[in-house]
């Protein structure tokens, strides 16, 4: 199948993914505490962003990451989906059930493994940061349109403009983080809507990477949450401020 097959294919499909419960249990992840997570309702919904406070007996606590105001209210009983980057960089879905929930903390019980037809879950990092961008055409990177990038995944990302993009539309993406290689990607606009006044923001579905380049991506991704975390820890070291 060809990338441009492959895109138009994908752009209607659940990018959320559509993880299941199945009878083969896997083993739990090497989980990091404190690192960033996604947090869905089961419908694939995204609730907010937070991290591993606790994970013992297949309970998982999870309260705010650093300046996040609260968490979204949930039920006892909704059944909620958690991804993020475990220990040794490789990214999981986990699934478990709201035993208690409130602005600054949710307790989850019976936590387990999400098995997926490729055993592959699509954490998002927030990350901003400066990227260009190119038509499909400027194989040689020639002329950049100046974005910001929002949030990245092995599957894609999210970034705003004050060009205007239609949906479907092929493009090249340029993303230089210090200290990597920078890292250019094909793929489509499959989502568009107006931000701000004169700001657009797309979400942006890259073609498939092989198993070598999703596995480097998702160490890239790990590496920059462990940084980010280290200099916020390092900025608050002396307190407020």
């Amino acid at each position: 199948m060809g990338v441009l097959s492959y895109l138009f294919k994908s752009s209607g499909t659940q990018d959320e993914g559509a993880g299941r419960r199945t009878d083969k249990k896997a083993a739990m992840p090497p989980l990091s505490l404190k690192l960033s997570i996604n947090v869905f309702l089961r419908s694939g919904r995204h609730l907010f962003d937070g991290r591993i406070a606790d994970f013992s007996d297949g309970e998982l606590s999870i309260e705010r990451l650093p300046g996040q105001l609260s968490l979204e209210l949930c039920e006892p009983g909704d059944e909620l989906r958690v991804r993020g980057l475990a220990a040794n960089g490789k990214p999981y879905e986990l699934m478990g059930v709201v035993v208690q929930s409130s602005r600054v903390f949710c307790k989850l019980e019976k936590v387990e493994m999400v098995m997926h037809s490729e055993n592959r879950s699509n954490f998002r990092l927030p990350l901003e940061c400066d990227i260009s961008v190119y038509a499909e055409s400027d194989t040689k990177l020639a002329q950049p349109e100046l974005c910001r990038l929002v949030n990245i995944s092995v599957g894609g990302a999210c970034f705003q403009s004050e060009y205007v993009h239609g949906l479907g539309e092929v493009l090249r993406m340029e993303i230089r983080v210090a200290k990597y290689a920078p890292m250019v990607f094909l793929g489509q606009v499959i989502r568009a809507n107006e931000f701000t006044s004169g700001i657009f923001r797309y979400g942006f579905l890259f073609a498939q990477l092989g198993d070598q380049e999703t596995d480097a991506l998702n160490k890239i991704l790990f590496n920059i949450q462990v940084g980010n975390r280290r200099e916020w820890q390092q900025r608050n070291s002396d307190g407020w401020g």
